[in-house]
């Protein structure tokens, strides 16, 4: 896969929390802070940090609020976008 991109759909990540107000307020009823431009940054980059990963793991765990990060991957292999399958999320 010499030609394979990968990315997150930030965008639908942030809209499965609410969207961007809801999750800086998700973030504060747990003693965190994000900003709104981190966020829009996100969705700009179609990457999210490492850390800020397992923030929304944590967050939605504790929640109990389904969400399962592997499907909102973008797979591009050589111009064929797909992602994987939505089932888990």
């Amino acid at each position: 896969y010499l030609n394979m991109e990968i990315s997150f759909n930030t965008r639908e990540i942030v809209k499965h929390f609410g969207g961007v107000a809801a999750l800086i307020r998700l973030y504060e009823k747990h003693g965190l802070q994000i900003s709104r431009s981190a966020i829009n940054n996100w969705v700009k980059r179609k990457a999210i940090h490492g850390k800020q990963i397992a923030i929304l793991i944590f967050l939605a765990k504790e929640e109990n609020f389904r969400f399962h990060i592997e499907g909102f991957i973008n797979v591009d292999l050589q111009g064929d976008t797909s992602s994987l399958p939505e089932e888990n999320v």
